[in-house]
């Protein structure tokens, strides 16, 4: 439909500029922040799939670490990078959550914290 459709584009980034060129990380998540605070309902929607699929990447992080998976030293977004972007993204995507949804995120960006740092800790990264 339409609606999802629109969802879906706000959830998608631009990697490309208009020359074919891959974009700066930073670029592409404060476009996303923009969509995401840009008040239009497929906005309001999308902060519930990016509230959901942020969620899930923090706590499958941790669980990979505690498997001994050693992800965070392979993924394309540094960890302190991450953990940076999932505290800006907590802030455009509070109005759209309930509490219970707000704490879980909290937890779930707690537990990835301590995993970094103790991540750290072992690699001297």
């Amino acid at each position: 439909s339409a609606e999802v459709v629109a969802i879906v584009r706000v959830v998608t980034e631009t990697k490309l500029d208009a020359h074919g060129a891959k974009r700066p990380k930073e670029d592409r998540f404060r476009d996303y922040l923009a969509l995401l605070s840009s008040g239009t309902d497929a906005a309001r929607k999308a902060a519930l799939v990016s509230f959901a699929d942020q969620l899930d990447n923090a706590r499958s992080l941790v669980l990979s670490e505690a498997a001994g998976h050693g992800l965070l030293g392979r993924m394309n977004t540094a960890p302190d990078q991450k953990l940076r972007h999932l505290a800006e993204l907590r802030a455009v995507l509070a109005p759209a959550l309930t509490p219970a949804m707000l704490a879980a995120y909290d937890t779930a960006t707690a537990d990835l914290a301590a995993t970094v740092a103790a991540w750290h800790l072992r690699t001297g990264a």
